[in-house]
């Protein structure tokens, strides 16, 4: 095992990840790691913002489309 309390630190960490992502797989290891997602932001009062902006399905679209994310 590494010596040096950041080394030691980061030596934990990798092998965790390690040891979880052999357990779990990788795709269960993902699911555990977004548990601990925390996110960024307001979501109630961003969510506010957009209901009232009173988009309608076909002004969406068309950003959508302006934006690239829509194939002719």
């Amino acid at each position: 095992m590494p010596f040096g309390n950041a080394v030691v630190t980061c030596y934990v960490t990798s092998e965790g990840f390690r040891v979880l992502r052999d357990e779990l797989g990788v795709t269960g290891f993902i699911r555990f790691m977004q548990q601990f997602e925390r996110g960024s932001g307001d979501y109630v009062k961003e969510r506010q913002q957009w209901q009232q902006q009173h988009h309608s399905v076909d002004s969406i679209l068309q950003a959508m489309n302006e934006q690239g994310f829509l194939k002719p």
